[in-house]
């Protein structure tokens, strides 16, 4: 996920503020394709908790395409399978909503006890941890009902601490967007707009690069976060853009695939 963590294998993000005057969702004048997901989310999903303030769940949103990805990494002069090996990798290359239209989360307790001073470790521990050691063992519970128990506590905290979409961007890492409350809205939208948010964290934090020149260990580490050796984040996204390269050849059997 994008998140620079304190040792969270499989997410992402940078520990430094976010910045909001980032211009890359402008840069992205594309227009998202719509099609449907390959797999849909588990329908037996927890029905959708009561959080105030929030957008409605989006069944209809509309899904990548690959207009989408090509686009993009057109317009970022990147491989569009490293782009589809980042989505596979956090979102399993199907889709960034769930079921019933919300989209996908993964509640991360260390940083909501770290954005409230773990005022809440004692009282709700499902949602507040020292450590990431401590606070993965709720992730086998259902993530929106552990925000909706979040939200009441500090809202921003909350929505900050979960990590969104196709790309698994975390909430503090807001790029590109002015205020967590808007790319949360955002991430309601479309898979489009998770795009639009990945982009602008990688452009933001110098990532462009190393995508570029395939560098995975330096892309793990900035978007996976220091401790991404322990999840072998690096060679999962080397694997996945093999994977990613491999499925288009087949796909295309005429065309040669780029180096």
């Amino acid at each position: 996920m994008a998140r620079t963590k304190t040792n969270k294998p499989g997410s992402t993000g940078s520990s430094k503020p976010p910045s909001t005057a980032s211009t890359t969702p402008a840069r992205l004048g594309m227009t998202g394709a719509v099609r449907a997901p390959v797999v849909q989310a588990d329908a037996s999903a927890t029905p959708v908790p009561s959080l105030s303030g929030l957008p409605s769940p989006n069944p209809k949103a509309p899904h990548l395409g690959d207009l989408d990805f090509e686009n993009a990494a057109t317009e970022f002069g990147i491989d569009a399978d490293i782009i589809r090996a980042v989505a596979k990798v956090e979102s399993g290359g199907r889709t960034g909503f769930d079921a019933q239209g919300r989209p996908k989360i993964l509640f991360e307790a260390q940083w909501f006890h770290k954005f409230t001073k773990g005022a809440f470790d004692s009282t709700h521990p499902q949602v507040s941890q020292p450590s990431w050691e401590l606070g993965k063992k709720y992730y086998v519970l259902d993530q929106w009902v552990r925000l909706a128990e979040a939200i009441p506590l500090d809202r921003e905290s909350a929505l900050k601490s979960a990590s969104w979409g196709v790309f698994q961007v975390m909430g503090f890492n807001h790029n590109g967007y002015p205020t967590v409350d808007d790319f949360v809205n955002a991430m309601f939208l479309s898979e489009f707009e998770h795009l639009k948010a990945f982009l602008a964290f990688c452009c933001d934090n110098k990532l462009v690069d190393k995508l570029k020149n395939k560098d995975w260990a330096g892309f793990a580490k900035a978007y996976n976060g220091p401790g991404y050796k322990q999840n072998s984040y690096d060679v999962k996204i080397q694997q996945a853009y093999e994977q990613c390269r491999a499925l288009r050849k087949q796909a295309l059997p005429g065309e040669t695939a780029k180096g």
